[in-house]
């Protein structure tokens, strides 16, 4: 967690494997989450190993979410 200003940054890192379909499938469902989330540092390679005739992706992320901080305690020091 990196605290800045009024918020703190709260980085996840995530792996997935899978069709390119249900990694699509999972930035569509981050991306309607009910709050902010980035996604950066995206990496996608074809996966070593391959099973059928699907070609599985190893996809590497950051994803990065926010939560509001108060400051109460050095609002009180102020006063």
């Amino acid at each position: 967690t990196v605290v800045k200003d009024f918020y703190a940054e709260i980085p996840v890192n995530v792996i997935l494997a899978g069709a390119y379909s249900n990694v699509l499938g999972f930035f569509e469902y981050v991306a309607k989450l009910p709050r902010i989330i980035n996604m950066t540092n995206i990496n996608m390679q074809k996966a070593k190993e391959q099973t059928g005739d699907v070609t599985v992706l190893i996809t590497k992320s950051i994803l990065k979410t926010y939560m509001f901080v108060e400051r109460a305690n050095e609002e009180k020091k102020t006063q």
